[in-house]
């Protein structure tokens, strides 16, 4: 997504200078989906590495005093 943000200010300020100087622009639409595709494809292995990191085991200590905390009876 960080370089998603500077292709599409890039296409715009090519827009704006095209629309100056009274020429069409001239984009690489196919150039512009493959940059597209490539960055929603490096968001998606992103969100996916955090939530199998987020998704590891607790530390055995923190396993261990739940198990504990489990197995008292209350009250």
């Amino acid at each position: 997504m960080k370089s998603l943000f500077p292709a599409l200010l890039l296409c715009l300020s090519t827009l704006a200078v095209a629309h100056q100087e009274q020429e069409p622009p001239a984009l690489d639409l196919v150039r512009l989906q493959q940059e597209v595709t490539q960055e929603v494809g490096d968001a998606s292995a992103a969100v996916v590495a955090d939530a199998l990191e987020n998704l590891r085991q607790p530390d055995i200590s923190i396993m261990v005093t739940k198990s504990r905390a489990e197995a008292e009876p209350r009250g």
